[in-house]
């Protein structure tokens, strides 16, 4: 889960603000929005599974296929973000994907 903010409009809050900001959606909000979409997704699941219709996982050589394919969309995001101010726009990915791979972990 991201929650993204013009930087001209993040400039303007006081730092005071932002700090109390990022407190509440990098240590709450926005886990808690990523942990519900990810309860609701399965439940969906469920449900199209009980309907009879058939829910396949991607095997690993689709997945590394597919995140080959997936790198230079990648870098462009990552260098287009940079350019917009993220001071570190492929931790915000990484940091994704880690809390992506606990909750898959913790099934």
């Amino acid at each position: 889960m991201m929650i993204g903010v013009r930087q001209e409009s993040w400039d303007r809050i006081s730092e005071a603000d932002r700090a109390a900001i990022d407190a509440i959606t990098i240590g709450k909000l926005g886990p808690a929005i990523g942990a519900a979409q990810y309860v609701k997704e399965h439940e969906a699941f469920d449900k199209l599974r009980a309907a009879g219709y058939r829910i396949d996982t991607a095997d690993a050589a689709f997945l590394a296929a597919l995140r080959e394919q997936a790198q230079p969309l990648e870098a462009d995001w990552v260098a287009r973000a940079r350019e917009k101010g993220l001071a570190d726009p492929a931790a915000i990915l990484d940091k994704l994907r880690d809390e992506i791979a606990a909750l898959e972990a913790a099934e």
